[in-house]
């Protein structure tokens, strides 16, 4: 399992101060850097309706600084249904596009409130949610409750790529907090690599999670995933889709990219340059 520590905020930070926090947490963690950040796509539930703080030019930034980023969308807080989810699931696609698409996967922010008011309306949105995705050759996250996550485990037809479960026990980032053992959560639900994420740390009792000067939530993030390379896939585009750089995704499979190049007669991959479909790739 590879292990990120993951920051996020409601108001957009600067890239210097994103990087310094998440090279503190990450240290503090004991996870390598650089690290992840959550940023908001937008949605009615976000900011009042009125959009996202976040920009291209901060995307950017972390970008060339090799964040990972994960984007997440907020609907509102209540009347969920599978159609709900449908409609929310094309509204974020259509923002997650002006944001240029930083990430294969998007997630869907569902508050405990709101999930536990009606846990069965909550699975059938998320079933909306993800078939939608899905059927645009996406990923699907879920942001929630241990609760919620169980439910899915058990309803969800079809079931999300991944769970990111809020359950704070920290007010700070710290070590020990591994995403396969978020207390509440059935060991074998989500249990392959990349399918979880835990959010830990963040304001407990009104003392809130400070870390370089910001206030953040602090996610444990099992980052590691796979993908079968399909016809017309380029490494950089996969890099793109799931928002690492292309030189920790190209040496995260080297050997075996080179190793299927010269099955097919040549000297090497080329860097990457010469990708053949049917091949399973790490997602670093």
């Amino acid at each position: 399992m590879s292990t990120l520590t993951m920051l996020d905020r409601f108001q957009a930070p600067s890239a210097s101060k994103a990087v310094k926090a998440l090279a503190v947490a990450s240290k503090a963690a004991g996870t390598a850097g650089p690290g992840a950040w959550a940023f908001y796509l937008g949605g009615p539930g976000h900011n009042g309706g009125k959009g996202s703080t976040y920009t291209n030019q901060l995307l950017d930034d972390l970008t060339k600084r090799n964040v990972r980023l994960l984007p997440i969308y907020v609907g509102k807080q209540g009347g969920l249904s599978r159609t709900r989810g449908v409609k929310d699931a094309k509204d974020a696609m259509k923002l997650a596009r002006s944001f240029g698409n930083r990430n294969k996967v998007i997630v869907t922010d569902i508050e405990r409130h709101t999930s536990d008011a009606d846990p069965q309306a909550a699975v059938q949105y998320v079933n909306g949610w993800t078939e939608t995705l899905h059927s645009s050759g996406l990923l699907a996250m879920v942001y929630g409750s241990f609760n919620l996550a169980a439910d899915l485990a058990k309803h969800g037809q079809p079931q999300p790529d991944a769970v990111w479960v809020a359950r704070f026990k920290a007010t700070k980032p710290e070590p020990g907090h591994d995403p396969h053992q978020i207390p509440g959560v059935p060991k074998k639900a989500f249990a392959r690599a990349g399918q979880r994420a835990w959010q830990y740390g963040g304001a407990i009792d009104n003392v809130l999670c400070i870390v370089e000067k910001i206030n953040v939530d602090v996610s444990s993030i099992d980052a590691e995933s796979h993908h079968v390379i399909q016809k017309d896939d380029t490494l950089s585009q996969i890099a793109v889709d799931f928002g690492v750089p292309l030189a920790a995704l190209f040496n995260a499979n080297a050997k075996l990219l080179d190793t299927e190049a010269r099955a097919h007669g040549h000297p090497d991959s080329n860097h990457g340059g010469l990708i053949f479909p049917g091949v399973t790739i790490t997602i670093p």
